[in-house]
């Protein structure tokens, strides 16, 4: 009796998609303001003289103690592990390497749990071997520079002077005499570094009248090297290059007489040279021109100062010295820092290809080739890199891994944006950073963040602090833009000196014509604007707010409004006088017209003010009178200072969190608030300008960079749609049932099974192209704009009205025809060259009509890719690598998008049936069979045959024994007859 058996099939598709950006990706989530704090950062890299050691120093917060915690680790090169050494300490001075690489001495920060005395000073020398430290006592003087001399056991040591008691002026303070003129005193220190409890002995070289800033032993010579400096940088001749020679201490020589601040000193390992880097900071003396930072080296021999990147045209920002007599540079041009490299006995600088982004902090090891360095990019949080040799920087090895958590955080994209002053066409340059998931995108609410300085620089560097908080904003939704205005530094020396004698109103200008080109080309929200920064920053802020209307919201932190004044109470009034062009009483009328507080009455923005209660920098006085203008003004405004705080936020680091804290609040009260004051009756004809002008910065709309982006989102998409699809349709068609009365052979369950996958495959690319199709006739037959303006472009006839016109490609107009297209290519700066034709891309009418021209074959090519990345360089990075031609299978390189969208974008599908699950599924309570015959010719004979041929087997068998049988009954009847 046969039953009716119900049974559910499992059947699984294998489904393989081998085309580009056709993968999942990992979902990260947002940065949020407690994580952002939380950030470290590496104040010192140094190598021991063995170079088997690399001394690192972290700084983080430490919220409990409200301070920042500065910690020493030891790296053991060769064993790849990581010791802690100490946090006892001070930043002042840098710890440093004894010349056997077995001891490091450092300044303790606190001290009072050795010594009841709390005037006396202490330095630390921390054992290696014993991994112990050794307290020495050097008095009571505070210390301000340190060096080793020719061994283990002894240290030359510079402290400031202490004052004398003077009964004659009591507590009353002598200004120039008190403040100013600090001088010095070189001690030598000796001790037993083996033998802790012998005596330390503290010798006198001699006073010096300057404050040391740093200083240094050399064995060529005998000589004591150091550098010259003062509390207010007022006349440049005080900070210059002097040295002792040991074996005549009265003698003090001048090394330098030049107006440059003298920093980073370095010796050559013979000890014969001495490198420094200079910051060129011209006087009202002009006998140089102010210039972005270099590197120099003085042959201690002879004198002869010999320059480094000579030719490079921008800011070296560090350096470091091998042992194959070669200076590796740290040279910014524009938004990064690369390194490059020359030889002592060359002036060639060779680039060395890396990362784009930041490097800094960059030592390497005298005995070894080795060489270790920070590196971060926007993308990518600060951490500390090791190579062998500088061949393998583009594969350096990670050795830190304190910045783990932005790694797994969604920061911001972010992208180089250039624009040109519109009075003296100067092109300037920023960065634009995106909100999260907006890459792109348009109409967003902006804030103007200016770097200060002015000579500094936005850069590609993730160093996230309370000063540095573009990624914070925008991960709060904002379109931040950070312009490097004139003045900044990595465009060359005429870029960085051009500001003078209008160092507010012409950056102001470049930055004013920045925001104007982003409302041109659609990225921002005009009436939606913020504007904001810190110490120059600040002071263009304060400057911006009396020069336009538009800023719905201003963050002034530590920003000045009259200079003058400043330049009378602030620590380098060197540089005001510099920037507007000579003293207030040369030049009255250039300091009262580009100072804010002469502008004040303009200002419409509500202002938000930050200031240390301590700071000499930009005096804090400046933002009280910001503060009570506006307030006179009715503008509203807020003010908040910080108890101890200095010019830099470096004390406590809640004060700069809660900074960052109470602007963001600002921004929410004020900085989304549409200004009515802005929007006139010709908003709509202000709106159709900035329609107009909606075209990317690269002068022409055929070029591949603007077209790209649009693309492959539309690859993407599809690819999506693709795998949504298939993802939907599979979950419908493992819910259905197969039903049979009996079970079913397997020829027979494989035959359908196909057959189901077969219609399954043509259902769903059916429905997937109907999708396309609907898109296509939709754009199409409704003649949409399209985002590129590659199908019309848009133009103003009068001041009225927005007209159009079709473009052509070709012989083809988009007015008659939607898949017009032409080869995709890259062209010059002016739009006029083509520079590079795109193997198998286009450009059409519409980006979905490009796309479906188009073919992959570039991107399977490493030298196709390597081109167009060198184009996209200054735009923006990638990391692309090349497609796999092996995963290949119905496709091929040159297969256009069009023919992968006709198959579902799906490289091979596969399939399998399992009998054996089926069957199980089934479990049959008795199985039975019948079968039915077909007896043709040569059954028939053959049966016969056989069967005769069993007969006769038969009859052999039985015959004999019936023949055996009939005579012996035969026989026995003839016996029986004979006995009558």
């Amino acid at each position: 009796m046969k039953s009716i058996v119900v049974m559910l099939i499992q059947l699984y598709l294998l489904l393989l998609l081998q085309i580009l950006s056709c993968f999942s990706i990992e979902t990260k989530s947002k940065l949020n303001f407690d994580e952002f704090f939380n950030y470290t950062t590496f104040p010192l890299l140094k190598f021991s003289s063995t170079g088997r050691h690399l001394l690192i120093q972290t700084k983080r917060p430490s919220w409990n103690t409200n301070s920042y915690e500065n910690t020493l680790w030891l790296y053991d090169i060769r064993n790849q592990t990581k010791k802690f050494i100490t946090t006892n300490l001070r930043t002042s001075i840098q710890p440093q390497w004894s010349p056997s690489g077995n001891y490091i001495v450092f300044l303790p920060k606190n001290h009072s749990s050795i010594n009841k005395q709390q005037s006396e000073e202490y330095i630390y020398l921390y054992s290696l071997h014993s991994d112990t430290v050794l307290p020495i006592q050097i008095g009571i003087e505070t210390p301000l520079a340190l060096t080793w001399s020719n061994n283990d056991s002894s240290i030359y040591l510079a402290v400031k002077s202490i004052e004398e008691e003077n009964d004659l002026w009591k507590d009353v303070i002598q200004y120039r005499e008190n403040v100013i003129r600090k001088t010095s005193i070189i001690y030598r220190i000796d001790f037993n570094s083996n033998n802790h409890s012998l005596p330390v002995q503290k010798s006198l070289i001699r006073n010096v009248s300057f404050l040391i800033n740093q200083l240094l032993y050399t064995p060529f010579g005998e000589k004591l090297i150091f550098s010259s400096a003062s509390v207010i940088i007022e006349n440049l001749d005080d900070f210059e290059l002097y040295f002792i020679d040991l074996r005549n201490i009265s003698a003090l020589s001048k090394l330098t007489n030049n107006e440059i601040v003298e920093t980073a000193l370095q010796l050559s390992i013979d000890g014969q040279h001495l490198f420094f880097l200079a910051w060129h900071r011209s006087s009202n003396k002009k006998r140089f021109n102010d210039t972005q930072n270099r590197v120099y080296s003085i042959n201690l021999a002879n004198g002869i100062i010999t320059r480094f990147g000579e030719h490079f045209d921008g800011s070296i920002e560090g350096y470091t010295i091998t042992s194959d007599a070669r200076v590796y540079i740290l040279g910014q041009l524009g938004t990064e820092i690369q390194v490059y490299s020359q030889k002592l006995s060359t002036k060639d600088l060779i680039h060395h290809s890396g990362w784009n982004g930041t490097y800094e902090s960059i030592v390497s090891s005298y005995n070894h080739r080795s060489i270790a360095f920070v590196y971060s990019s926007l993308r990518k949080p600060m951490e500390v890199y090791f190579i062998d040799t500088m061949s393998q920087l583009i594969s350096a090895k990670v050795i830190t891994n304190e910045n783990y958590l932005f790694t797994q955080r969604n920061l911001p994209k972010t992208k180089v944006y250039n624009w040109r002053n519109e009075e003296d066409h100067r092109l300037i340059e920023g960065l634009l950073h995106y909100p999260p998931e907006k890459f792109q995108s348009k109409n967003l609410p902006l804030l103007v963040l200016i770097h200060s300085g002015p000579y500094a620089a936005s850069l590609n560097r993730l160093n996230l602090a309370w000063n540095n908080w573009a990624t914070l904003a925008a991960s709060e939704g904002w379109l931040v833009f950070e312009p490097n205005y004139r003045g900044s530094t990595g465009y060359g020396n005429r870029f960085l000196s051009e500001i003078r004698a209008k160092p507010l109103s012409l950056p102001g200008k470049d930055i004013l014509c920045g925001i104007d080109q982003l409302i041109k080309d659609g990225l921002v929200d005009p009436y939606k604007l913020a504007v904001g920064g810190f110490s120059y920053g600040g002071i263009l802020t304060n400057w911006l707010i009396t020069q336009t209307k538009r800023f719905n919201v201003a963050l002034s932190a530590a920003g000045a409004v009259d200079l003058t004044s400043t330049w009378g109470m602030m620590d380098i009034p060197e540089l005001i006088s510099y920037l507007y062009g000579g003293f207030p009483w040369e030049v009255p009328h250039i300091y009262q017209n580009e100072a804010p507080i002469y502008h004040l009455d303009k200002v419409r923005t509500p202002t938000h003010i930050v200031t240390g209660e301590n700071d000499v920098r930009v005096p804090t006085s400046q933002s009280y009178i910001l503060e009570r203008g506006l307030r006179y003004l009715d503008i509203p405004v807020k003010l908040i200072t910080f108890p101890k705080g200095g010019h830099s936020l470096s004390i406590n680091p809640w004060h700069g969190k809660i900074k960052v804290r109470e602007e963001l609040k600002w921004l929410q009260q004020y900085g989304n608030q549409s200004m009515s004051r802005n929007k006139s009756n010709n908003s709509e004809r202000h709106k159709s300008t900035y329609l107009y002008n909606a075209r990317p910065t690269i002068s022409s709309a055929g070029d591949f960079r603007v077209s790209a982006s649009a693309m492959f989102q539309a690859l993407n998409a599809s690819c999506q749609l693709s795998n949504q699809t298939i993802s939907n349709r599979l979950t419908q068609f493992y819910s259905s049932q197969y039903v049979s009365a009996s079970v079913t052979p397997v020829q027979v369950l494989q035959s359908q099974t196909q057959a189901f996958v077969a219609q399954f495959i043509s259902s769903i690319t059916h429905d997937f192209l109907l999708s396309i199709s609907t898109i296509r006739k939709t754009t199409q037959s409704n003649s949409l704009l399209a985002g590129q303006f590659t199908n019309y472009y848009l133009y103003t006839p009068s001041n009225n009205y927005v007209d159009s016109y079709s473009q052509s490609y070709g012989n083809c107009n988009c007015a008659s025809s939607a898949t017009c297209s032409l080869a995709s290519l890259i062209y010059d700066s002016k739009g006029s060259k083509v520079l590079f034709i795109v193997p198998g891309m286009y450009i059409a009418c519409y980006t979905i009509e490009a796309l479906l021209q188009s073919n992959l074959q570039c991107f399977y090519n490493e030298t196709c890719i390597n081109q167009i990345q060198s184009y996209f360089t200054k735009y923006l990075s990638m990391n692309l690598t090349t497609l796999d031609v092996s995963l290949l299978v119905q496709f091929h390189m040159n297969s256009t998008i069009e023919d992968l969208v006709n198959e579902f974008m799906v490289e091979e599908w596969n399939s399998s049936t399992i009998y054996e699950g089926y069957y199980k599924e089934c479990q049959p309570s008795k199985c039975s069979y019948s079968y039915q015959a077909k007896n043709d010719l040569i059954y028939i004979i053959t049966t016969v045959i056989g069967l005769v041929g069993g007969l006769i087997t038969v009859l052999k068998l039985i015959i004999p024994r019936l023949v055996k049988m009939m005579r012996r009954k035969k026989e026995q009847t003839k016996s029986e007859t004979g006995k009558l």
